[in-house]
């Protein structure tokens, strides 16, 4: 056999292979990191749907509160509260597992990414925020649910609130004996700078 092409054969045992494994190392962590990241969207995504089903919106009697001819001030209030007992405590695991500010007050719970977070999981988090659309006689009115409306890097989730709403409505209307009407809403919060944000 020719001396070089033995040569060339022996380096390429030595160093070639290692070369090789090197590449599949590399490949397998570039999995692995996706793979991270994907598990972190789908628990933040999963906890966000289930507080979506646990929902339960409901609207007290709807009262005049004032009258000025053609001009009816009706007042309603507006309940916000989890059927699920247990989740509060499962989405303040999750948020305390990848958020450092992570603070639980009497109606909503409150994350911020300002004093550090996972990345992956903001993006989730703030991808999309949620909305309760209230509609009385053709007057509508937005309570944010969850979604960084406020500011860019905190969210608020409601889990337990009563909303105070007033509509002004034709007088007439009322003969009608209306009924407020609640939509669920998911917002696509824009992306800005490298961050979401929900806005009303």
């Amino acid at each position: 056999m020719n001396k070089y092409l033995l040569y060339s054969l022996l380096f390429f045992c030595l160093i070639g292979h290692p070369l090789t494994s090197t590449a599949t190392t590399l490949e397998e962590q570039a999995n692995n990191i996706e793979s991270s990241k994907n598990e972190i969207h789908k628990e933040i995504s999963d906890i966000l749907n289930q507080y979506q089903k646990s929902l339960k919106i409901t609207t007290g009697q709807p009262i005049v509160s004032d009258s000025n001819g053609n001009t009816v001030t009706v007042s309603m209030e507006v309940f916000v509260k989890l059927t699920d007992p247990n989740l509060s405590l499962q989405m303040a695991s999750a948020m305390t597992k990848y958020f450092t500010n992570v603070t639980r007050y009497t109606t909503y719970l409150h994350t911020s990414i300002a004093a550090g977070g996972d990345k992956e999981a903001w993006d989730e988090l703030t991808k999309n925020g949620l909305l309760a659309e209230i509609s009385f006689l053709g007057k509508m009115q937005s309570i944010s649910l969850f979604g960084n409306f406020g500011y860019w890097f905190s969210v608020d989730i409601i889990e337990d609130d009563v909303f105070k709403m007033t509509f002004n409505v034709d007088k007439k209307n009322l003969k009608l004996d209306p009924i407020p009407t609640i939509k669920l809403v998911t917002k696509n919060c824009l992306r800005k700078n490298g961050n979401n944000m929900c806005g009303l």
